[in-house]
């Protein structure tokens, strides 16, 4: 279970950076492909915002969880806290402040950029639904190898520990 954990973590965390750079250049291209023209200023403010909260903020603890999982699998150590706050977080906690501010920023483009800008938003929320399956499946492929990982250390190193004390017996 070790090595699927491994490896699983190495694919989920490249597809997470795939779908950074994806949402990236989707956001951009559907902010200026809008059939209202390019976006105004105050759009890129809140272009910059969105990105960071809903590409670069779990793309940035992804990164944080899977290192410390990857560094406890090599250590062989037998707690499985980070992987329980890890499955926890990913599995819908984290989609809840997403959601709070693209509501909040729906409701200040209207109220402070205008109609235009905020179909200019609406735009690079579309552009990044198109890639937002590259984040789903990311994010399904951690959940199981943090799974793997507490398989692994619960299973297979007990019993790895038990064959050793029979052998030296």
């Amino acid at each position: 279970m070790q090595k699927p954990a491994k490896t699983l973590l190495w694919i989920a965390m490249g597809i997470e950076v795939v779908y950074a750079i994806a949402a990236l250049i989707a956001m951009f291209m559907g902010s200026t492909l809008s059939p209202v023209g390019a976006p105004d200023g105050s759009a890129y403010a809140v272009f910059i915002m969105l990105y960071v909260i809903k590409a670069g903020i779990p793309m940035v603890t992804k990164i944080i969880i899977a290192a410390i999982v990857l560094s406890s699998l090599k250590e062989n150590s037998e707690k499985i806290v980070t992987e329980i706050i890890a499955i926890v977080l990913f599995s819908g906690i984290l989609s809840i402040p997403s959601i709070l501010v693209g509501n909040i920023a729906n409701i200040l483009i209207a109220r402070l950029s205008g109609e235009m800008a905020l179909v200019s938003y609406s735009y690079m929320n579309a552009g990044m639904a198109w890639v937002g399956f590259l984040h789903s499946i990311s994010t399904v492929l951690f959940i199981v190898a943090t799974a793997f990982s507490i398989a692994y250390k619960k299973i297979e190193i007990p019993d790895l520990h038990r064959i050793l004390e029979e052998e030296d017996v």
